[in-house]
């Protein structure tokens, strides 16, 4: 069961990665993007919100980092 959480996990963390990348070139939308937005972005909003209420003027969207660095701290439990 533990085999299969951290198989999970780090499975997400590499799709978090690629929508990263993939945020680079706006103009690459299709299906499979778009799929991996719907697996991303629902865990990215609350991360987001909080990071725009707390620390206004950021110009730059660090909650997949904050994410990625979650990810790793649940994977070392």
């Amino acid at each position: 069961m533990i085999t299969f959480l951290l198989t999970l996990t780090e499975l997400y963390y590499w799709i978090v990665l690629i929508y990263c990348i993939l945020s680079f070139f706006p103009d690459l939308k299709n299906q499979y993007t778009e799929m991996i937005g719907q697996l991303v972005e629902p865990v990215l909003e609350p991360i987001r919100k909080f990071l725009f209420s707390n620390f206004k003027g950021m110009p730059i969207d660090f909650s997949p980092l904050v994410l990625i660095l979650g990810l790793h701290l649940a994977e070392g439990m």
